[in-house]
């Protein structure tokens, strides 16, 4: 019997042991990876942007507001007066937006003549850039500015003028005229209207004299000294009574075009070749104001207003133009050659003259003439990276 309560007493002595060993063990802790939050970085979206001139060109806001629709966060407008150009406000206005990284390309008509310091400082801000400049004026002709041309901008947008030396009297001829004059504005030292500089004019006049002889055209010189508007119209009118009425008038100076047009139409059956084919000084001298249509760059419209009063006035067929202004045409095919560059294409920092004529194709499509050529040139003279557009005419 003691021997049972022996071995009972040592059975109840392990398993207290037992019960004290288990609550002095550490439980194992199995540890969770911690998952940390991804902390996503910000999305740059590379853009264009483009400075306008929200006085120029009819104001064609209505245009602009299409590229924003067209492009979306990729496309950035500049907009600044005239009266800004020659002053730090332009400048500041147009640095601040370039320091933002997300901004690749910059297409500027602003010429080096108006504002060389903004170039610099836009270079210096930025060498990276693609700098586009598009030029709606006659001072892009000036040799001077060669160096900044290819110092600054990739590439050179404007009008080529020398070509009218050989499209104009052939012009002239399809419409039937016999009588080529040469309305040449005196002017060397002192610009009082917009005209070409004297080095231009000379060589326009000789392609344009040895082009009429070749074709059999009368070419005739007309020295004209700047005066009085009135005094405009007299010397029109004089040539009209000296050549008769199958004659062209070709201006090498701008301001005076909307008076020299309304002399012709009051003459009726005189054709007018205008020297800065696409402006729209004929809608002026027509009396047809400007719309929303026109506004939004509607070339094709325009045109047909401007053929429509032709009819009115029996002068239909008498007079012909470039379609589209070259100013518009080249910021459309800018901003087409740049939205390119910015999403890959980098090699079109070296001009890439077919892929150009593309966007210039394309540009013209755009302004409704698919149909009608566009043309692009370079001269030596002016450096490798100035291209000259022109285009083919059309006649109301």
């Amino acid at each position: 019997m003691k021997k049972i309560y022996l071995h009972i007493l040592i059975l109840i002595s392990l398993l207290f042991v037992s019960a004290c060993s288990n609550k002095n063990e550490i439980p194992t802790i199995v540890e969770e990876p911690v998952q940390l939050a991804e902390i996503e970085e910000p999305i740059l979206i590379s853009k264009v942007a483009m400075c306008y001139d929200d006085s120029f060109e009819y104001n064609y806001s209505g245009w602009y507001a299409n590229k924003w629709e067209q492009y979306g966060d990729s496309f950035v407008s500049i907009k600044y007066s005239i009266m800004e150009r020659d002053n730090y406000e332009v400048i500041d206005k147009i640095c601040n937006h370039i320091k933002n990284p997300e901004i690749k390309s910059l297409i500027i008509d602003i010429s080096p003549e108006q504002n060389e310091l903004l170039y610099k400082i836009i270079r210096e801000i930025r060498p990276d850039i693609m700098l586009i400049m598009v030029y709606n004026r006659v001072a892009f002709l000036s040799k001077e500015y060669k160096e900044v041309f290819e110092q600054y901008a990739d590439l050179t947008l404007g009008l080529d003028f020398l070509s009218l030396g050989e499209t104009a009297p052939k012009q002239a001829l399809a419409l039937g005229m016999k009588t080529l004059v040469f309305w040449d504005m005196q002017i060397k030292d002192v610009v009082i209207y917009q005209t070409y500089p004297l080095n231009v004019r000379e060589k326009l006049k000789a392609i344009m004299s040895q082009e009429s002889k070749d074709l059999g055209l009368d070419f005739i010189v007309w020295p004209l000294v700047p005066r009085a508007h009135n005094d405009f119209t007299t010397d029109i009118s004089r040539a009209i009574d000296e050549y008769g009425n199958d004659i062209a008038f070709f201006s090498t100076e701008q301001g005076a075009i909307y008076w020299m047009f309304n002399t012709f139409i009051e003459h009726s059956g005189i054709v007018a070749l205008p020297e800065l084919p696409g402006y729209r000084f004929i809608d002026s001298a027509l009396n047809l104001g400007t719309d929303a249509s026109i506004a939004a760059g509607d070339y094709r419209y325009a045109n047909e207003m401007v053929a429509e009063k032709a009819a009115e006035m029996n002068i239909s067929g008498r007079f012909a133009n470039w379609p589209v202004s070259v100013y518009m045409l080249s910021l459309e095919a800018a901003l087409r050659y740049a939205s390119a560059y910015i999403e890959g294409r980098e090699n079109l920092k070296n001009i890439d003259i077919d892929f150009l004529q593309q966007c210039f194709n394309e540009a013209m499509a755009e302004f409704n003439y698919r149909d009608t050529n566009v043309y692009l040139n370079t001269y030596e003279e002016y450096g490798k990276n100035a291209i000259f557009i022109s285009e083919d005419y059309i006649v109301y």
